[in-house]
Formats: C-alpha cells, structure tokens, sequence
C-alpha cells in the first residue's frame, strides 16, 4: 500500500536530486478541494519514523477499518497548504465527499514516492543509482560536492554528517537525505580519486 520502491521512471535524475536536495522535500498536488479551489495543497515528506507511528496506530483498530485509518491519517499528516498542515486531524477528512478523499489518496501517494524513499519501504540502491546519476549532472555537481563534504574525520574513520547541509539535528533527517548523502558521498569520492 505504501511502497515507494523504485525511484520515478519519468522524473529525470537530476530533477530528483534536487527534488531530494531540500529540508522537508515538498510536491505541489494538481487536485483542488472543490470548497477550496484557490489553495495549493502540498504533499510534504515524512521521516521513515513517522509512517512507522501511523502503521502502528492502524494496527490498533478494527481490522476492516485499518486501510482506510492508515490513508486518511497519512493524508492528515502531509498535505500542507502555505505554511501548516491542511488538516488539524484525520477526522477532518471524514467530512469530505469519498471520491475526494480517494482523489487526494492516490495523488498524494504518487506525490511521496517522488520526495519520500525510506529503507523500509523502498530499494535504496535503485534510489541511490538514480541519485548519483542526479549528482553528476553539472548543474548539481556544486550541492553534491558541498553534502558529500558534511563529515567529521577521526582517527582513521569518516563520520556521515549530512545533518550540517540543512542546517539540522541528525533525528530530523530523512531516509532521502542519507540516501542522497550516500549518491552524493559517491559522485564526489570518484570526481577526486582520477584527479
């Protein structure tokens, strides 16, 4: 129901980096709430955690019910319209019309596997591949650098620090953010060895 496996086929790889290059990567929806048409909702990426916390208050439910508690609580939590969320809560969701709500599920979710790959969720390594590709393209290479460049050394190790490029504590990362670390760590890595 969530599976974000593959990176999108159709978004060009270095679109997708820099898709992935922000805070809290967002995706604008096409869809419109009918009594609302004047507000752009966006879909906004969340931390692997935080699905994890949604799946875990589904199980809880009615078994009939948990499919529906998972789509309208995720709903709930990443569509955003200007700076706050759209929805205070699931339940506001239940006053729209059906064909609505199953509207903005599926754009939505169309919408997170292009901003939101987590390693539970997704092929990291296909995400990865497609991130490198991203990060070698010229207009990138300066933003690849600079995040490949956010580590510590020690006494003969590297410590991951891409929490420095978003100016971040490492528990607000995102799944995307080490995965684009990973692609971007890589691209620089192989750029300084042949020189």
């Amino acid at each position: 129901m969530l599976a974000f496996e593959q990176p999108p086929g159709d978004l060009p790889p270095a679109r997708l980096f820099r898709a992935l290059l922000q805070r809290r990567p967002e995706r604008t929806l096409a869809y419109r709430i009918p009594s609302a048409e004047d507000f752009a909702l966006r879909v906004r990426a969340l931390r692997a955690a935080e699905i994890g916390l949604l799946l875990d208050a589904a199980d809880e439910g009615v078994e009939e019910l948990r499919g529906s508690r998972v789509s309208t609580a995720l709903l709930a939590r990443v569509l955003w319209t200007g700076d706050a969320p759209t929805f205070r809560s699931a339940d506001e969701l239940g006053g729209m019309d059906g064909d609505d709500v199953g509207q903005l599920w599926s754009e939505a979710l169309q919408a997170l596997g292009r901003i939101c790959p987590t390693y539970a969720l997704s092929d990291s390594t296909a995400w990865v591949r497609a991130l490198e590709a991203g990060a070698r393209e010229p207009s990138n290479l300066h933003d690849a650098f600079v995040l490949a460049l956010c580590v510590d050394h020690g006494t003969g190790a590297v410590t991951p620090r891409p929490d420095r490029y978003w100016g971040c504590s490492p528990a607000e990362l995102l799944d995307g953010h080490w995965m684009i670390w990973r692609a971007a760590r890589a691209v620089y890595l192989a750029a300084t060895k042949t020189q």
